[in-house]
């Protein structure tokens, strides 16, 4: 337990059978800081502040955590999406108010992924393939329908 370590957590099976709405404006993912006293705890990130914290003493009776990741380690990605260009073991989300914001890290001295962008493209050419097949099929649909409209405009269903 280091100060800017990051771990995810849960409530012990056990423990948790006595709260009610146990995980409400909690975000499950808490960073190592010192307290007031210079103790260090985990604070939870949903509020980014100490609204819920817990100590080393609660692991194993109440809580249950898995180590993430360590900010010492990381650099902050100031754009969304690192995932075009770095590989998903470099980057790091921390997030907070249960994923509505998100702070992108990736690890310090990360390269570029020439695997991760030839993905990315790949993946844009597929979208952009099939929506170009769907307009085609809208394309000849609205041909038919010219040509209904014509000679039996009753039967015609636009949408």
């Amino acid at each position: 337990m280091k100060t800017n370590e990051v771990y995810t957590w849960r409530y012990t099976d056990q423990y948790i059978k006595n709260l009610s709405y146990p995980y409400h404006c909690k975000e499950r993912l808490a960073i190592v800081k010192k307290d007031c006293n210079g103790k260090l705890i985990y604070a939870d990130m949903y509020w980014s502040s100490n609204n819920f914290v817990f100590r080393k003493e609660d692991i194993g009776s109440k809580i249950v955590v898995e180590y993430y990741c360590n900010l010492n380690y990381l650099e902050k990605y100031h754009s969304k999406d690192p995932g075009k260009y770095y590989n998903q073991k470099d980057i790091f989300v921390l997030h907070s108010q249960n994923g509505y914001r998100k702070q992108y890290y990736i690890k310090k001295g990360a390269k570029r992924s020439k695997k991760a962008m030839r993905t990315w493209v790949m993946r844009k050419i597929d979208a952009c393939e099939r929506e170009m097949e769907m307009s085609q099929r809208y394309i000849v649909k609205y041909k038919e329908d010219l040509s209904k409209i014509n000679t039996d405009i009753n039967n015609v269903s636009l949408f």
